[in-house]
């Protein structure tokens, strides 16, 4: 097979074909263009290959780093950071994006998740879903005693369920029970067709833990809510349910006692007494005994 040689003079006629006419062509090939009838000077299109090596992966192509700027990688089916290093802020880690990440499917993370900026102002964590009141985050317990709680949204009440029982735990929400009050209630109100009772509920303070004997528990303040200056001050209401007539509407509700900076004014019927001891034999000064249909204090 013989080769040709062309001088420099040869390939003048291709000036009317340059890339950037009056700019240097340094680095671009002659390639054959069939319609023009002549050779011009162009970007090589790989595609047009044939019997080419098969490029490398982008690992193999620079072990050390991999930047995508300006540009896009698509198309990937998968991409692995076998890397180490700890993220302790937005800048450090085996993988940092610099812009918002969009994910569409179900996301792993076995470390913790933080998020957030101090600065922020409107929700760091926003998170949409409960269809239908289903759970919108739920929080599992697999070690030990295995535990599972979920948050939900349903009848304009947040609701904390226990999902291994399903009983409410707690529920908060506004005007279901009082118009533009916040309410908070121990267990769950029951809805449906069923004949369910309410659950019972327990406020607290801490118990006593740990080793030793004699431990005090917590003390429990409850108060009611403080105003400025010289205004009313606000009291606390104890209500229970009075029955109405038979049927299926909820009980209304009486304030049997109120506690208000004036002191103690029961509204209920009557005070019952009948633990009361029946002697003053043992008792502190202010206590209160029943002698006979008599109520006394010890001075």
């Amino acid at each position: 097979m013989s080769t040709a040689y062309l001088f420099p003079s040869t390939l003048q006629g291709l000036a009317d074909v340059s890339v950037s006419p009056g700019v240097g062509q340094n680095g671009y090939p002659l390639v054959w263009n069939n319609s023009l009838g002549k050779w011009v000077i162009s970007l090589l299109p790989y595609s047009s290959l044939s019997g080419v090596p098969t490029l490398g992966t982008m690992a193999s192509q620079n072990a050390n780093a991999i930047a995508v700027t300006g540009g896009s990688a698509s198309g990937i089916s998968s991409l692995a950071v076998s890397g180490t290093a700890a993220s302790t802020n937005t800048t450090t880690g085996a993988l940092t994006v610099s812009g918002g990440v969009g994910i569409g499917g179900a996301v792993n993370v076995a470390g913790a998740i933080k998020a957030g900026s101090a600065a922020a102002t409107i929700a760091q964590l926003d998170i949409t879903g409960g269809s239908g009141g289903a759970a919108i985050v739920r929080l599992s317990r697999t070690s030990g005693v295995t535990l599972s709680y979920s948050w939900n949204l349903a009848g304009g009440k947040l609701s904390f369920t226990n999902e291994d029982t399903g009983l409410i735990a707690g529920q908060m929400s506004v005007g279901q029970i009082i118009p533009n009050h916040a309410e908070l209630n121990i267990g769950g109100d029951m809805g449906g067709v069923a004949s369910n009772p309410g659950t019972p509920g327990l406020i607290k303070g801490s118990d006593a833990g740990g080793a030793g004997t004699n431990v005090s528990g917590a003390n429990l303040s409850i108060c009611s809510g403080r105003g400025r200056g010289s205004a009313t001050p606000s009291q606390l209401f104890f209500q229970t349910p009075v029955a109405g007539s038979s049927g299926t509407t909820l009980q209304s509700r009486q304030t049997q006692l109120t506690v208000s900076s004036n002191g103690i004014t029961v509204a209920g019927n009557k005070i019952n007494f009948a633990n009361l001891p029946t002697s003053s034999t043992g008792l502190a000064v202010g206590d209160l005994w029943r002698d006979g249909e008599n109520i006394k204090v010890k001075i």
